[in-house]
């Protein structure tokens, strides 16, 4: 009979001892989310707390050795203090979630960063967290860190939405992710999105312009492979991460620290495929010139272009011509960038600098016009159409332009105040008109003139708008780049095009 005492009590104090550890190890390895699983889960951890603070208290109140007493004692400290240090950092943990998923959008004076789990799954959530982490510890080595500020966001299903989220917050970079298992296969995507990245010291002229809209993109990274593979964080945080640190430092005023970033996410990593490393060479190229170097700019172009080529390149291209003021190479290639795609708004907004450069302004107030109705929520083409109304003598309508370049100009702080400040100076000071030169013929602008701009209700489709509008779908996603027709939500703005004669 004492024997079988013996064991339980001796099972009891190793209950009592392991019981501390495993759930100091739970918290260590699940964080917050150790409370935030299934009710079961929680139940089973807080009932195996509860017996093991049990276990310590019956022996540390028995009439047992006193070895036993004392252990047990300590025992049960350990598991009292154990939980209270768990509840308190869970608290704080909790408390900081909650008040970043509150917070008002970013300070103006800051370079906002979202990251957006997948979703709000545990593992979603402990990968999202590891980024930030990352981001934090990169951004505080080069002490920035009273500069650039690094939330978490909710998850986001598209480019559509964490746009609208970079809006929402004045947020400079989304970093976001999306997962799907089809057929026993996993498909993950990790994305950056920047609504355009400017320096304080950026200036409202062409070229400037242009590196900001070179920077509004959304860079991807997909990949899909068995359940049982690594996955593609390993890749990810080799390449996602220098460029989403990168764009972020370019945004803090350090364009330079920005290229070596994004050489590190380019070459530090043997997984990007051919497009993936094209258009890295992109970001560099902007870099490049930003810097003011439009050679190796157009070493990194030259890298870049392919078989699949974007129009992105060739708007880089003129770019490098207008840095080097060979306005007629310029021409073409922003003419070339109309011929990948006639809904660029970057090479209309190129193309109409170049014309304003050549004195043909009204072509060059006819590009931009262009340009803002392609994209009239982006703040660029309005700065183009107010230097191209400037050279017609139209001062109010070039202020008009700047000012609403500010207003759409969201967490792009340098960008603000250039338009914001051109517009003062238009008005202030207000520059002669330029001599118009001979009129030429104005190129094809587009296949499908913007007739109107449609809000996405409850209950609508691409088929039930295009039969209100008496157009096709094709012609819908055409001018507004959809690639999924089911892939519209309400609230989305879609352009309609006119009917053609």
């Amino acid at each position: 009979m004492r024997q079988q005492a013996r064991i339980i009590s001796l099972a009891l104090l190793i209950l009592a001892l392991v019981t501390p550890a495993l759930f100091l190890a739970g918290y260590a390895v699940n964080g917050q989310e150790l409370f935030s699983r299934s009710t079961a889960r929680v139940v089973v951890a807080l009932v195996g707390a509860g017996l093991g603070a049990g276990a310590a208290a019956y022996l540390a109140l028995r009439r047992d050795a006193l070895g036993v007493r004392i252990v047990a004692g300590l025992a049960l400290v350990a598991l009292i203090g154990s939980m209270l240090f768990v509840r308190v950092a869970w608290g704080q943990s909790m408390s900081r979630a909650i008040e970043q998923l509150r917070r008002l959008p970013f300070d103006v004076n800051e370079t906002g960063v979202l990251i957006c789990p997948a979703d709000h799954s545990v593992a979603a959530s402990r990968e999202a967290r590891e980024l930030q982490t990352l981001f934090e510890r990169t951004v505080a080595g080069a002490g920035l860190e009273e500069r650039i500020q690094v939330q978490m966001g909710y998850p986001v299903s598209d480019e559509a939405q964490a746009r609208v989220l970079a809006t929402d917050r004045r947020a400079t970079v989304v970093i976001w992710k999306r997962t799907n298992t089809y057929h026993g296969r996993v498909t993950e995507s990790y994305h950056v999105t920047s609504p355009g990245v400017a320096t304080n010291t950026i200036t409202a002229q062409p070229l400037d312009l242009l590196v900001v809209m070179l920077l509004d993109r959304t860079f991807d990274l997909e990949r899909t492979y068995d359940p049982e593979a690594t996955g593609i964080w390993p890749l990810a945080r080799e390449t996602i991460a220098p460029l989403a640190i990168g764009i972020a430092f370019w945004s803090a005023d350090d364009p330079l620290l920005a290229a070596t970033l994004f050489n590190e996410a380019l070459s530090g990593n043997d997984g990007l495929d051919s497009q993936e490393q094209a258009e890295l060479h992109e970001y560099l190229a902007a870099a490049m010139l930003a810097l003011g170097r439009p050679d190796l700019a157009e070493t990194h172009l030259a890298a870049a272009v392919g078989p699949s080529s974007q129009s992105s390149v060739a708007v880089a291209a003129g770019a490098v011509s207008i840095a080097r003021r060979e306005w007629d190479d310029a021409e073409r290639a922003f003419m070339h960038a109309l011929e990948i795609d006639p809904s660029c708004p970057a090479a209309y907004s190129g193309l109409s600098a170049v014309l304003a450069t050549k004195l043909d302004a009204e072509r060059a107030v006819q590009a931009a016009q262009q340009a803002v109705a392609l994209d009239d929520a982006s703040p660029v083409p309005y700065a183009f159409l107010g230097m191209a109304l400037e050279r017609t003598g139209a001062i109010d309508a070039a202020a008009q332009s700047y000012q609403r370049a500010a207003i759409f100009s969201g967490g792009n702080l340098g960008l603000y105040s250039a338009t914001s400040a051109r517009a003062q100076a238009v008005r202030s000071n207000p520059p002669t008109a330029v001599p118009t030169a001979t009129v030429r013929p104005t190129p094809s602008i587009t296949p499908y003139p913007t007739a109107a701009l449609y809000e996405v209700e409850s209950g609508d489709t691409l088929a039930k708008i295009a039969e209100q509008f008496g157009v096709t779908v094709d012609e819908i996603m055409e001018i507004n780049k959809i690639t999924n027709r089911n892939a519209i939500a309400v609230g989305d703005k879609l352009k309609i095009p006119a009917k053609l004669d």
